[in-house]
């Protein structure tokens, strides 16, 4: 079940308080505005994290001709690096219970690698890039939630 109340107050947020008011006092918006309101939020995403498949990263390295001048390289970061995309077949970021601890060892493998001259400040964001996502923010919203949100808002059901 859609959540009336989040709707609603994102509702309010692009309609604006004062245009649900009408004469007797009771909120209320026209079709037109929930038709607005339903499109901004409907086209509205949110970042989100997700896990990075170190396939992924291999192809970056061997695209950018990185990959062999770590594969070679006999620097502690490009060994730890191998190592590591060896392994792990994905980073996994959305971990609740690791997630951090493997972004941040994934970002200390970079800024190894970039102290070593092997890759750059460049490479790291792209590489770290790869754990960002956009969601949609309303993925499920249906053309009638706005206009329900809201008239259960004015008759005080949420």
């Amino acid at each position: 079940m859609p959540n009336y109340a989040e709707i609603a107050d994102r509702a309010v947020e692009i309609i604006g308080s004062g245009d649900l008011v009408a004469s007797n006092g009771k909120p209320m918006a026209d079709p037109a505005q929930y038709q607005a309101a339903f499109d901004v939020m409907v086209a509205e995403t949110e970042a989100v994290t997700k896990d990075i498949d170190t396939v992924e990263i291999k192809k970056y390295l061997i695209l950018t001709d990185k990959w062999m001048g770590i594969k070679v390289s006999t620097e502690i970061a490009a060994q730890v690096t191998m190592d590591a995309l060896t392994v792990f077949e994905s980073f996994r970021l959305t971990d609740p219970a690791t997630g951090p601890m493997v972004a941040a060892k994934l970002e200390s493998m970079m800024d190894a690698l970039i102290a070593a001259n092997l890759i750059d400040a460049t490479d790291k964001a792209l590489i770290m890039a790869m754990g960002a996502a956009l969601s949609l923010r309303w993925p499920n919203l249906q053309a009638g939630d706005v206009q329900t949100a809201l008239r259960w808002r004015s008759e005080g059901e949420i």
